[in-house]
């Protein structure tokens, strides 16, 4: 195996794998053998010490093409799409980070660095108000922030009325205390009907300070579905905290597997 070039070539080994990625399950019949990126390291072997792995299989969305819908025959399963490593983009708007996010924080938590990003963004989904033209309460719908997602299946939205949800969307580290930043935000909202969906969505750009000394700050993007000649428009409310940390150290030599 590679374990002697790990060992003496990096200083850190990160290998990040996902145990649903079915592409790299069809290693095993060419190499027959288990690819790294799909099981991790084999049991009952001797690992490098600077050897580390994790599973990322609930940091691969299901939605391949961030227009909210899940894709794929397997659908149900978080950590089955293969181009979800690095990240999803549609137009310019990052919709999901992928597995990055975690690249980036093994890479700042080697020891032996400069002080990097000592202020942590919280962004919380408050509430989605339904406004707008009546179209009807089948819906799915889905939030990404700054590249972390939730995704929303099946769920009643009553016309007229502010639907809480007060689910935390993002919660870590992206830049240094007293930075300017901005968070690309995507919404897709679908209306499930008998013979057609009704589609809507909306792209924007969350403009942040991160300065502790500043109180929690609202932030609403409206998102805007047609049927026929009604709008419905769905009011997505967020709250977003920023707060100062102790500053790390790292840099090191890394390798990243997937």
């Amino acid at each position: 195996g590679y374990g002697s070039y790990i060992q003496n070539e990096v200083d850190q080994f990160y290998n990040k794998y996902s145990t649903e990625d079915d592409i790299l399950a069809l290693y095993v019949l060419t190499r027959l053998s288990f690819a790294l990126g799909n099981t991790g390291a084999e049991d009952g072997i001797d690992l490098p010490s600077n050897y580390n792995e994790e599973m990322v299989n609930s940091e691969l969305i299901k939605d391949i093409g961030g227009d909210g819908y899940p894709n794929g025959s397997d659908q149900n399963k978080d950590g089955d799409n293969h181009s979800g490593y690095n990240g999803i983009i549609r137009g310019n708007i990052l919709v999901d980070n992928g597995c990055m996010n975690l690249v980036v924080d093994d890479w700042i938590q080697q020891e032996g660095s400069e002080e990097y990003n000592t202020c942590a963004v919280k962004v919380t989904l408050e509430s989605i108000a339904y406004q707008g033209d009546d179209i009807g309460n089948d819906w799915d719908w889905s939030s990404s922030v700054g590249g972390e997602s939730l995704y929303v299946v099946c769920t009643a939205l009553t016309h007229d009325t502010v639907h809480t949800i007060n689910t935390v969307i993002m919660d870590r580290k992206v830049a240094n205390e007293g930075e300017q930043i901005s968070l690309d935000v995507r919404i897709n909202a679908i209306e499930n009907d008998v013979a057609n969906d009704d589609e809507g969505g909306v792209d924007a750009v969350m403009k942040i300070c991160c300065n502790s000394s500043i109180g929690p700050r609202s932030h609403t993007v409206t998102a805007t579905v047609v049927e026929g000649s009604n709008t419905a428009d769905l009011l997505f409310s967020y709250s977003v905290e920023t707060t100062a940390l102790p500053t790390t150290n790292s840099n090191a030599n890394t390798a990243t597997e997937r």
